[in-house]
């Protein structure tokens, strides 16, 4: 039996683009924001329960979630997506591996692009390089750094710090977060 006419392609309707141009359209930015702040609850949920992955030889952990979005997706193909880590450092002598940077990676590996947020939770400690203390755990400067040479990651990008266990926190954007730890986002290169 023959598929009906309806059911076959055409030459008019090849492209999505042509059926309906608002579901391959570019997302605005206040749209990026929107979602970011209907996930907000979920992200840091997301972010306490990775830290509780952390592998870390004095205990320290710190779970992060990403709120990405990855270009040129139509709206019903999810264009994006949460993606967690956290972070390890088994011994004194090893590198440590930032819950920050895995959850960025992982997100660019599968072309999530663009960054829109992080979650970062953690328990509060003087940051190494800039020594302020902050109520919730900012990024370190590996992972300041890290971002600030990520393309997908833009001085709006938001960064929402989390205490891993009490209900503190405080969103910045990143350009802010770089101000107040001595760092300038014009410094990208």
């Amino acid at each position: 039996m023959p598929k009906p006419s309806y059911l076959r392609p055409t030459e008019s309707f090849r492209y999505l683009e042509d059926v309906h141009p608002i579901l391959t359209r570019e997302i605005e930015e206040w749209e990026h924001l929107d979602n970011w702040y209907k996930m907000l609850e979920h992200l840091v949920i997301r972010a306490r329960t990775a830290a509780s992955g952390a592998n870390s030889y004095r205990g320290f952990a710190v779970g992060c979630s990403v709120w990405a979005y990855k270009p040129n997706t139509p709206i019903w193909a999810q264009p994006w997506k949460i993606f967690t880590a956290a972070n390890e450092k088994i011994s004194p002598s090893e590198v440590k591996n930032c819950a920050e940077r895995k959850a960025v990676l992982a997100a660019l590996a599968e072309n999530y692009t663009r960054i829109i947020g992080l979650v970062v939770a953690g328990r509060p400690q003087a940051d190494a390089d800039s020594k302020l203390i902050e109520r919730a755990l900012p990024p370190c400067l590996a992972c300041r750094k890290f971002l600030l040479s990520t393309p997908g990651v833009s001085a709006q990008t938001r960064i929402l710090m989390v205490h891993l266990t009490e209900p503190i926190g405080e969103e910045i954007t990143f350009e802010e977060l770089l101000r107040r730890h001595g760092m300038n986002f014009q410094s990208r290169k």
